[in-house]
């Protein structure tokens, strides 16, 4: 990939990362993404202001290690749930 073009691909992964953290954070309630490990991708402010703790600390962790005990729980079973019939699910 040529410099040009390889700054050019940058600047629209930034772009494209700046418009969904602005959709993420405008959401009015906690939003948390995850990957097919249940790895934290990304928090929303919202959810942020509710853990307490810097999006680095949570980042590419597992949603278990992070938040210890609720593989036990209504939460833990709605991801597991989640992962096995992949397919997304919504829980209120």
């Amino acid at each position: 990939m040529a410099a040009v073009e390889r700054v050019r691909a940058e600047a629209a992964l930034r772009e494209s990362e700046r418009r969904l953290r602005n959709v993420l954070d405008g959401m009015g309630e906690a939003f948390g993404l995850l990957d097919h490990d249940l790895r934290v991708i990304t928090l929303n402010e919202t959810a942020l202001k509710l853990d307490g703790r810097p999006l680095e600390d949570i980042r590419g962790r597992p949603h278990r290690e992070i938040y210890p005990g609720t593989e036990d729980s209504e939460m833990g079973r709605f991801y597991e749930r989640a992962l096995a019939e992949r397919k997304p699910l919504s829980l209120e």
